[in-house]
C-alpha cells in the first residue's frame, strides 16, 4: 500500500498535478509522480527528468522504472488511489471568482 503525503493541483493541457508518494514497506519517500486526464481516462507518470534528444528535442524519461511491467500496473493503480484519497480528505474550498467584465463600462470615456 502506498500513501500520497501532498497533492498540488497544476493544470496544463491534460497534466492535473503534482503528487509525493511514501512507501511504507519500501521505506521510501518520492516525490514528484504526475497526474493527467484525458478523454475520460486518468493516469500516473513516474517522477522523471527533462533531457535534450540529439536532434535537439526536449523529452521526459522516469528517473526510476519498473522492470516488469505486472508489477508497475498494480503500483500505478496504488499511486492514483493514493492521490485521489489525499484529494478527497484534503479539499480545499473553490475560491469564488469575480466575474469578467469588458475593461471600460458603456459609459466610460475611452482613453484616445
Amino acid at each position: 500500500m502506498v500513501e500520497c503525503t501532498r497533492f498540488k493541483a497544476y493544470e496544463a493541457k491534460c497534466l492535473r498535478g503534482f503528487a509525493d508518494i511514501y512507501v511504507p514497506e519500501w521505506g521510501i519517500d518520492i516525490p514528484g509522480f504526475t497526474l493527467y486526464i484525458k478523454d475520460g481516462q486518468r493516469w500516473v507518470n513516474l517522477p522523471g527528468q527533462e533531457y535534450t534528444d540529439r536532434e535537439g528535442n526536449k523529452k521526459h524519461r522516469p528517473i526510476f522504472f519498473f522492470r516488469d511491467k505486472e508489477n508497475w500496473e498494480p503500483f500505478k493503480l496504488q499511486v492514483r488511489d493514493a492521490i485521489d484519497k489525499w484529494c478527497k480528505e484534503n479539499a480545499q474550498p473553490e475560491i469564488e471568482k469575480p466575474a469578467p467584465r469588458d475593461f471600460y463600462e458603456k459609459e466610460d470615456e475611452l482613453p484616445f
